[in-house]
């Protein structure tokens, strides 16, 4: 069966949901997972289109603060596609 994230989506995941008390920008993600920002800006995208994540504005902090919704927080980054019949 095949992952419903891809790897780099879920290392992103990951990311997140293990410092879910940090405001990271995609470059703070970036440095964080060894990804680009570019990458880490176009899974930040995928992610928000299904829910998962969502960018806000943080005083005092240039960017974007890109972080999980709380269905992001419950999402596991493991798991599997349904099948279809």
């Amino acid at each position: 069966m095949a992952a419903m994230f891809s790897e780099n989506a879920q290392t992103v995941l990951r990311f997140l949901q293990g410092n879910k008390d940090g405001q990271f920008t995609a470059d703070g993600i970036a440095e964080g997972t060894g990804l680009s920002a570019k990458s880490v800006n176009g899974i930040a995208t995928g992610l928000q289109k299904k829910g998962l994540t969502e960018r806000v504005e943080v005083e005092g902090i240039e960017k974007k603060v890109i972080r999980l919704t709380a269905a992001g927080e419950q999402a596991d980054p493991d798991a599997e596609k349904p099948a279809v019949e």
